[in-house]
This record gives C-alpha cells, sequence and structure tokens, in this order.
C-alpha cells in the first residue's frame, strides 16, 4: 500500500498531538481537581477523532484500473 493511498501522514500526526494534549489536560484536571480541564481533554480527544476520520474520509481514491 503506497503513502498516498492511506491518507496524509502529517494530519494523523496532528491528531496524535491532539491526543497527547488531551492525555496531559486529563492528568492536570485530575491532579487539581479541574473538571474544566477534564472537559478540555474531552473536546481535544473529539477533536482528534474528527481529525483523523475526516483524513480517512478525504483521502484520494486509488484506481483500480490498469495504468496505460
Amino acid at each position: 500500500m503506497s503513502e498516498r493511498s492511506r491518507g496524509r501522514t502529517w494530519i494523523h500526526a496532528v491528531a496524535f498531538v491532539l491526543l497527547l494534549a488531551s492525555a496531559y489536560a486529563q492528568y492536570r484536571g485530575n491532579l487539581h481537581s479541574s473538571l474544566r480541564l477534564v472537559w478540555t481533554s474531552i473536546g481535544l480527544s473529539g477533536l482528534a477523532i474528527v481529525v483523523a476520520g475526516a483524513n480517512l474520509l478525504l483521502r484520494p481514491r486509488r484506481s483500480d484500473a490498469p495504468a496505460e
């Protein structure tokens, strides 16, 4: 499978960084009993899911036709 058929790797990297930020916000929110940080973590996790999902849905489709 080629790099092009899997989508843009950098967009997946952005989603991964969002998940890391979400984990940090969750840690800080639990450490300091801050509901605001916990909700921020939930929002960042949701945004990471949307970014990764959009990358998979918007990727260019492979052509199954033989090249001429």
